[in-house]
């Protein structure tokens, strides 16, 4: 029993002893003993005290009790050893520092014994923690594969390559670091072990490291996963197949060929992820680039594909070989701004890419009188992923040429036939048209864009950017619907957005197409004919320029919707 359980029992057994009647417990109050106020003040203090105590007590007391409660009866406890790992490196499986498992292992002793009897647990090494973690970690780090990373300047380097150069080096798996000059021995450390290596992300200080190159042993396994940042490799070692993930960034020196690329795809039939951004293949214009390469690059398992800031000749030479119908990000920004090409692999990257989305913008646009059409698509989380082979980032942004001999509708024709295949029907939909002055026809554009948007009738918002006002008319008098044997489009549209470059047109025209659109498209009494407009979800917010806004408000048109509601959502510019 602890001395604060004697304390308490006996003041407890004495209070109950001495006051343990009524006629007794009323002595306090006239007991002579305690006429002085002082001795009042300082009975109240001690009864005050006591009290405190034994809620210390009882709160000590509870507190066990549960504890002792959920380790016995609860599930969680009683789960099996490897799934509570699972569970624990499931929680941030991006940081997996030995600070936050000894945090785990004070949850109880059962928690404890699981973590740190587990190898998975203790498979990194951070040079860069401080030296308590890291001396835990080795004291841990008796069997498996381990994994070396360096973030930030490190401490105690020569300390720990000395207590890494005891393990066996084929538990030396994977390589996670940044080279600065005080990590050199660090870079020179691994390549003489490189031949153990599975997973290797390696980035330099931009500020102060030049291009580097980490030389691949010949001998070995090859690599799973690759992200290298202003450093090379040897594009055609025998160890670059079956990758799982690519990512090479800021190369412009030793730099991999197309060739050298296509080899490496081709041989990593399970590749997940595909990143290439700013790399420049000037002066590799010669025959070994321009060799004709046409056989297909199956990828079945393909998620992210990113070109960003990179020659024309790459993605166009191998996005169109790329068989995937699995991509959730794609992304293509052009070192020249230059559209991609369109064919049937490219489509279907897009048209895998756009399903995974609920908003998608649409931008028709011209560049020296070829038509070519954006597509950009959010959610695309743009952040940083090096070093994590797990990234969830799904979008799309491309410009695709619409070269075919029937122009941007051959292209629209394919990508609503392929959508409506993958069954692209979201319930809450966004949908961003755009078109340019010189692309934007009433013959032409306006129709493909009308018709692109009655494809699909789940659409609930619709916002769109017209360079005309006869443009932004077409579009409105076409959502009215009434067309004898056509139904009214999207059905489903509550929000319609109108503010973007209208500020510089005709108001009172716009609010005359404006006022028409909500009384045709909402009539205060549907008539009551057989071949009546279907019924069509009320409109709930509208967006237009302030001075229109104004207008309808003071004169509301006639129409079903109640203006007190829609005026309450309506947004002025």
């Amino acid at each position: 029993m602890s001395p604060i359980h004697d304390i308490i029992n006996f003041a407890v057994r004495t209070y109950l002893q001495y006051y343990e009647t009524s006629e007794q417990a009323s002595l306090l109050r006239a007991d002579a003993s305690f006429a002085a106020e002082p001795t009042k003040d300082l009975m109240i203090g001690v009864l005050e005290r006591f009290r405190s105590l034994v809620n210390e007590e009882i709160t000590t007391q509870v507190y066990f009790m549960k504890r002792r409660r959920n380790q016995e009866h609860s599930i969680i406890y009683r789960l099996p050893p490897e799934l509570l790992v699972e569970i624990i490196l499931a929680t941030d499986p991006t940081s997996r520092s030995s600070s936050s498992f000894r945090t785990f292992t004070g949850v109880s002793k059962y928690w404890f014994d699981a973590i740190v009897q587990c190898p998975r647990i203790w498979s990194l090494v951070d040079l860069s923690a401080e030296p308590q973690s890291r001396k835990m970690e080795m004291t841990r780090r008796l069997c498996g594969l381990v994994e070396v990373q360096c973030k930030s300047d490190p401490f105690g380097l020569d300390r720990s390559l000395t207590e890494l150069a005891g393990l066996n080096p084929p538990r030396l798996r994977s390589l996670v670091c940044v080279l600065s000059r005080k990590t050199e021995a660090l870079l020179s450390f691994f390549q003489d072990r490189s031949s153990n290596i599975v997973d290797l992300a390696i980035t330099t200080d931009i500020r102060e490291t030049p291009e580097r190159r980490f030389d691949l042993g010949t001998d070995g396994p090859s690599l799973c996963h690759v992200d290298m940042r202003k450093v090379a490799l040897p594009w055609t070692s025998p160890r670059l197949s079956q990758l799982r993930t690519l990512t090479l960034e800021n190369l412009k020196k030793d730099v991999p060929s197309i060739n050298d690329l296509y080899n490496v795809l081709t041989s990593s039939p399970a590749l997940l992820r595909l990143r290439l951004r700013y790399i420049d293949i000037a002066g590799q214009e010669g025959p070994e680039v321009l060799t004709p390469i046409d056989r297909p690059i199956p990828l079945p398992e393909l998620r992210h594909l990113e070109f960003y800031h990179v020659p024309s000749i790459i993605p166009n030479t191998l996005v169109p070989l790329i068989c995937s119908h699995s991509c959730q990000y794609l992304e293509v920004g052009l070192r020249e701004w230059a559209p991609l090409e369109p064919n049937e692999g490219t489509l279907d990257l897009i048209i895998s890419s756009v399903v995974t989305q609920s908003t998608l913008f649409i931008r028709i646009s011209d560049a020296e009188g070829t038509p070519y059409v954006s597509l950009t698509s959010y959610p695309r989380v743009a952040r940083d992923v090096w070093g994590d082979w797990d990234d969830h980032n799904t979008g799309i942004a491309v410009k695709v040429l619409a070269c075919s001999a029937d122009g941007p509708w051959g292209l629209f024709d394919e990508l609503v036939s392929g959508l409506q295949a993958a069954d692209w029907n979201p319930k809450d939909l966004q949908l961003s048209l755009d078109a340019t002055q010189n692309a934007s026809d009433t013959d032409t554009v306006l129709p493909l864009i009308c018709n692109f948007i009655a494809s699909f009738p789940t659409v609930t918002e619709l916002k769109f950017t017209l360079p005309t006002l006869l443009s932004v008319c077409f579009v409105l008098r076409f959502l009215e619907g009434g067309t004898a044997g056509m139904s009214t489009p999207l059905p489903k549209l509550t929000s319609i957005d109108l503010r973007q470059a209208t500020v510089f047109y005709d108001q009172e025209e716009l609010e005359n197409g404006v006022r028409s659109f909500l009384e045709r498209r909402y009539p205060l009494h549907h008539p009551a004919a057989a071949d009546a407009p279907p019924e069509v979800s009320p409109l709930a917010r509208i967006f237009v320029p302030h001075l229109v806004a104004e207008k309808l408000r003071c004169a509301w048109p006639t129409t079903s919707l109640s203006r007190k509601e829609v005026l309450n959502n309506w947004r002025p510019m």
